[in-house]
């Protein structure tokens, strides 16, 4: 689940600088995943830093894609890419107060972050530095009946981002929780 939109509080030079790490970040995977596909081994190393790393507040840990989430999500990346081109070339200037650069800017970096399983954020934003895990839990359940179905429990957990998609086909008499935090058993 996308944040709530933080880019805006940058200024244009560092907005700017943000859209081209995506940019650049985007066309490296994208190129790894293809390469991937081609068996390169060069896939298999870590994605290096996009220019305009230097934006991050932080840095990627070495970052390996999980290839299984690229797959789902390269026609999204591609396309997002394709829109943030125009202000990357410096056809359309980058101001904070577009939303189509600044939804399209947030709905990738999302995208990245669940690729990379690491938080990408900018110098000035209010969340999370960069390289804080992003975990991501997905469970497919076809019924529950009279049971408890809870996508991610846990006691404590370390610092990071969780997204959780728990789809359930028939819920007959029993509880679906996506997100279970605290002490009891």
């Amino acid at each position: 689940m996308p944040d709530p939109i933080t880019l805006t509080v940058l200024g244009g030079a560092a907005l700017a600088k943000g859209i081209d790490f995506l940019y650049g970040q985007a066309g490296i995977l994208l190129d790894r995943w293809r390469a991937r596909h081609d068996r390169d081994a060069a896939a298999q190393e870590a994605l290096p830093a996009a220019p305009s790393a230097d934006a991050l507040d932080g840095q990627l840990s070495a970052p390996r894609p999980d290839w299984q989430v690229v797959d789902r999500l390269a026609g999204d990346v591609e396309r997002l890419r394709g829109t943030l081109s125009s202000y990357v070339e410096g056809e359309r200037p980058v101001r904070s107060d577009d939303e189509q650069l600044v939804e399209a800017a947030e709905e990738l970096r999302t995208l990245l972050e669940l690729a990379l399983g690491q938080r990408i954020t900018f110098r000035g934003e209010p969340r999370e530095p960069t390289g804080t895990r992003v975990v991501e839990v997905r469970a497919q359940i076809d019924e529950v009946e009279r049971a408890r179905a809870v996508g991610l429990r846990a006691r404590k957990l370390p610092l990071g981002s969780y997204v959780v998609d728990q789809r359930i086909g028939k819920l007959r008499d029993g509880e679906a929780i996506g997100f279970e935090l605290g002490d009891d058993e």
